[in-house]
C-alpha cells in the first residue's frame, strides 16, 4: 500500500484540519481488510519529547485491487499547546497491525495572544515510521 499526502503547505486557526490522502495498492494481489478489521487510515501524532497519540481511523475501502487507488479525506484534530509535532498517516488494521511506511506532516503550532491559535502544517518526507516503536510512550487517552 502507498499513500500520497495530496496536500500544501496550510495555515489553520483551529485546532483542526482535514487532509486528503491517495490509497494506491502496488501490489500484484488484491489487498483485502477483514470483515470485522477492514483497511483504515489513521494517523500517529509525537511531539517533541517522544509522546504520541492516536488519531481517528477512517475507512479506505473493503478492497483494494492491484493498480487501484482511492481518495480518503482524513480528519486531524491538532495540538492545542505551542510545539512542533510529527503527524504520520498510516494503513491500519485494527487490532492487527499499523503500516511502516507513512504519508506524514510537520505542524508547527504557536500561540499569538492568549486565544490567536495558529497551525502550520506541511508535507514532509519520511521514508519509515518514527512512531513504530513499541517502547514509545502512549499518552493517557489516546487512540479511538
Amino acid at each position: 500500500i502507498v499513500l500520497t499526502l495530496m496536500a500544501t503547505p496550510s495555515t489553520h486557526d483551529a485546532p483542526k484540519a482535514r487532509v486528503l490522502v491517495r490509497v494506491r495498492n502496488d501490489g500484484r494481489r488484491p489487498f483485502w481488510g477483514f470483515i470485522q478489521s477492514p483497511l483504515l487510515l489513521s494517523y500517529r501524532c509525537m511531539d517533541g519529547s517522544g509522546t504520541m497519540r492516536e488519531g481517528p481511523r477512517a475507512e479506505v475501502a473493503p478492497c483494494l485491487r492491484p493498480g487501484q487507488e482511492v481518495t480518503v479525506p482524513l480528519a486531524l484534530a491538532l495540538p492545542e499547546a505551542p510545539g512542533s509535532y510529527l503527524y504520520e498517516i498510516l494503513p491500519v488494521i485494527e487490532g492487527t497491525a499499523w503500516g511502516v511506511h507513512p504519508a506524514a506532516l510537520s505542524v508547527d503550532v504557536t500561540m499569538d495572544g492568549p486565544s490567536r491559535y495558529r497551525a502550520v502544517l506541511k508535507p514532509v518526507a519520511v521514508a519509515r515510521s518514527l512512531t513504530a516503536n513499541p517502547r514509545r510512550k502512549i499518552a493517557p487517552g489516546s487512540g479511538p
